[in-house]
């Protein structure tokens, strides 16, 4: 984030509040909580500034489109799904520098071997999804409502996980709009468009997009998106730097030193504050996992049906993440829940059907999993 501040030629102070204001963000310290891969793949989106700005100019040199091309082969190693929910955001600056070039044959060109050359540095994540999808038929995951599990970042009043870093993020969205609607005569064209699509992903991860249609319309959504937020926290790195550079470039359009001076030292606040946040939610969850009371399920934040263990609670669990012997903790606990398990007909993704698949995984496979044997063979596993 610091580093992407930079290239939009943001003041050094305040390109290092913005880089704590996302490091404690959910986007980031998700995966403190919850240890999701997807923070992983989130917290380095800002590294995609410098190529956003490549597209924007038209500068579409087969250098630079085929480092576009390195870094979504990057991504697709830590998340396939982060990375198709963000390459849509490159679209308005593809297109804008496709109209300024005049070279667009051989831009197009330059952009398809940059697009090739993605594809192939993702071939490792791609071609496992396409061999067991194409040989087999897999319980997909379980259905969410996309209405409930849409981003609350414009009404951070609840207590869940996010709900400390939305505090600021909220405040951040409501000035971005504020400062779009005050300053859109001083803003330079690119920081108009980087701002509004940075702004529109965030809005269409929350309530405010109906979703309540959309997954009537296309019930598979509820499977394979789940949690409309994906898609807010997607754009949530960009939202902080795009606010950043509206109200900076509105004080250096207006030569006010004042509003200068007001952007840095909010910046500073906001780092303070949602630091702050951030540690206490991590402070009360370490204290939630080593209390005596609270049961192994609560502590792995699943339902009891899912976890199949001899121990009882999560603080039993706790040595076994410090242990060499890495084999103690696999065996100690199984989280059950059979999503992509390839079964013999398509099962309808209902909650009382799904339910029935999760108790029968439980009781077939989980339960029974001492008295199975693997062993490694040339075509795979051999299971006895």
């Amino acid at each position: 984030m610091y580093r992407a501040a930079q290239k939009l030629h943001l003041p050094k102070k305040l390109s290092i509040s913005l880089g704590v204001v996302f490091l404690s963000s959910n986007a980031v310290y998700g995966f403190i909580l919850g240890t999701t891969w997807r923070t992983v793949a989130l917290g380095l989106l800002p590294m995609f500034v410098g190529p956003i700005i490549d597209l924007y100019k038209g500068e579409w040199t087969l250098t630079k489109m085929l480092k576009l091309g390195v870094m979504v082969g990057f991504f697709a190693q830590f998340q396939v799904l982060t990375i198709v929910l963000f390459l849509p955001f490159l679209v308005p600056f593809a297109v804008h520098g496709l109209l300024c070039t005049k070279y667009r044959i051989d831009s197009l060109l330059n952009l398809m071997a940059g697009a090739l050359f993605a594809v192939i540095l993702s071939l490792n994540a791609l071609l496992p999804i396409l061999e067991v999808y194409r040989g087999n038929t897999l319980i997909s995951p379980v259905a969410m409502d996309l209405v409930d599990n849409a981003s609350k970042i414009l009404q951070p009043i609840y207590t869940g996980v996010d709900s400390n870093s939305d505090i600021v993020l909220t405040f951040i969205v409501y000035a971005m709009i504020v400062g779009l609607i005050l300053f859109w005569s001083q803003l330079k064209p690119f920081t108009k468009l980087f701002s509004i699509t940075a702004l529109v992903y965030v809005i269409i991860g929350t309530a405010l997009f109906p979703w309540d249609s959309i997954q009537k319309s296309i019930p598979v959504l509820q499977s394979y998106l789940q949690m409309p937020r994906r898609i807010s926290l997607t754009g949530t790195p960009f939202l902080i730097v795009a606010t950043a550079m509206v109200y900076y470039e509105a004080a250096r359009d207006t030569e006010s030193q004042s509003l200068k001076k007001g952007v840095m030292v909010t910046g500073l606040v906001l780092g303070v504050l949602s630091l702050s946040l951030c540690t206490q939610k991590v402070a009360h969850n370490v204290h939630f996992t080593t209390q005596e009371t609270t049961s192994l399920a609560d502590g792995l934040h699943t339902p009891k049906v899912n976890v199949h263990s001899k121990l009882t609670r999560i603080s039993q669990l706790q040595p076994a993440f410090h242990t060499r012997d890495l084999s103690v903790l696999i065996a100690q606990v199984d989280r059950t829940t059979p999503d992509y398990v390839p079964v013999t007909h398509k099962i309808a993704n209902l909650p009382a059907v799904y339910s029935q698949v999760y108790r029968q995984y439980t009781q077939k496979f989980s339960a029974q999993r001492q008295h199975f044997k693997y062993k490694v063979i040339h075509k795979g596993i051999q299971v006895s």
